[in-house]
């Protein structure tokens, strides 16, 4: 593992708790096709699933966005993190309350990126040869 792995693991460990069920949120990775990304999600929902929990995953760009946008920082390391933030909050899907050292909370809320956006040039371009030869095997019937 890569040492900015390590960095954003304890940049988030123990301050994120569901709202649902009380439980820490914990850091997984997604394999969309070999890109692998960063999400945190609830711990009960990734052991038991959605019985036992209904939470939503929350992609890492995400929350290192709106904890830049709540502190007002244009870039954010864990000293910073720890020195402001007691708590965040997961209430329900897009929405996060910060809690800061200094007493106050923050309701802040987020949208997911449209899946548009995170297609690559070659995600593009091997769907298009696929359509391409779905429809001349079309055409040959």
């Amino acid at each position: 593992m890569t040492s900015n792995y390590y960095h954003s693991q304890k940049l988030f460990s123990g301050l994120i708790v569901c709202g649902c069920c009380g439980a820490a949120y914990v850091r997984k990775y997604t394999n969309i096709k070999n890109s692998d990304r960063p999400i945190w999600i609830c711990g009960q929902y990734t052991k038991y699933g959605k019985s036992v929990c209904h939470s939503q995953q929350i992609p890492e760009t995400i929350l290192i966005e709106k904890v830049k946008e709540v502190l007002g920082l244009p870039e954010i390391n864990q000293t910073i993190v720890q020195e402001h933030i007691s708590r965040i909050m997961v209430p329900e899907h897009n929405h996060l309350i910060f809690e800061l050292k200094n007493g106050s909370s923050v309701d802040v809320f987020w949208k997911h990126p449209s899946r548009r956006l995170s297609w690559t040039d070659e995600m593009r371009e091997a769907a298009r040869q696929k359509t391409l030869m779905r429809y001349r095997k079309e055409e040959k019937l």
